[in-house]
């Protein structure tokens, strides 16, 4: 017997949703120099850094995929905590807001060579013909585990598990 859990749609798992949020940061950014929202907590970020560290170290100058970035905040942690090179880091977003969003922040930090890109990768899948050595989410996979269609939801999986199989046979 299988005993499946599937957690309850909410509009956290909408693109709608998202396209709002980051559009309302951008504004609040422009206003008042407000980054927005570190999701889950700057420790989070902090410890996803030093894992990245032990296992992915910077000195083996790996290729970095943040998906779904939202303000860049997990990649600039890389960067400035963690060492990595920003010219082989990449944030991608489906909401176009939030790699605004990025971008501005990383021009006003100081912060050169990150590559932001608007993807949709419901709509996209040439974001899987790239190849990166890690590729990070912090809230992403969550999100789309709350969108309102099961194939919205389980699209991801077969991606993840695509990868996989790539990475194995290597």
């Amino acid at each position: 017997m299988t005993l499946e859990v599937v957690p309850e749609p909410s509009k956290l798992g909408t693109k709608s949703h998202w396209d709002e949020v980051y559009a309302r940061e951008v504004d609040n950014y422009r206003a008042a120099g407000d980054e927005g929202e570190c999701w889950f907590g700057l420790d989070a970020a902090s410890d996803m850094v030093e894992w990245a560290q032990e296992h992915v170290p910077p000195e083996k100058k790996p290729k970095v995929l943040d998906l779904g970035c939202g303000n860049g905040h997990l990649l600039f942690s890389l960067a400035q905590e963690g060492d990595y090179d920003t010219s082989l880091m990449t944030g991608v977003d489906y909401a176009p807001a939030s790699i605004e969003l990025s971008r501005a922040i990383a021009t006003q930090r100081g912060i050169a060579g990150i590559t932001w890109k608007v993807v949709d990768i419901f709509e996209q899948t040439s974001a899987s013909a790239e190849s990166y050595d890690l590729a990070l989410d912090k809230g992403t996979f969550d999100a789309i585990s709350l969108a309102p269609t099961r194939q919205t939801r389980w699209h991801l999986s077969a991606h993840v598990v695509q990868l996989d199989e790539r990475r194995a046979a290597q």
